[in-house]
């Protein structure tokens, strides 16, 4: 997933990196650009109020953890295989939350 860039940031990962992009487009974003503000508060309040709010974190999370496996365990896997596993994750989430009682 390294795509060299001067910095590595975690606004990198979600904003700018060619990967993160190709894996939002593979998911079905329409704008490649998770992070829309750098005011975090506001952030999760305009992510959450859409339907796919889960699909949205899923991806996040697997991103992170994607650029992290890269970086620290030298584990590069391809964009398809990240994608599979954000679609895994929302199966899961989406499982979890339909059964868990209210």
């Amino acid at each position: 997933m390294r795509c060299f860039a001067n910095e590595e940031s975690t606004f990198h990962v979600f904003e700018d990196c060619p990967h993160s992009r190709e894996v939002c487009l593979c998911m079905g974003f329409a704008s490649t650009t998770l992070l829309t503000c750098h005011d975090i508060q506001r952030w999760v309040l305009t992510i959450t109020s859409y339907k796919p709010s889960l699909l949205i974190f899923a991806t996040i999370w697997c991103l992170w953890k994607w650029c992290n496996n890269v970086v620290f365990s030298y584990e590069n896997l391809g964009v398809q295989a990240v994608c599979a596993m954000i679609r895994q994750m929302n199966t899961d989430l989406d499982l979890y939350y339909f059964l868990m009682p209210v």
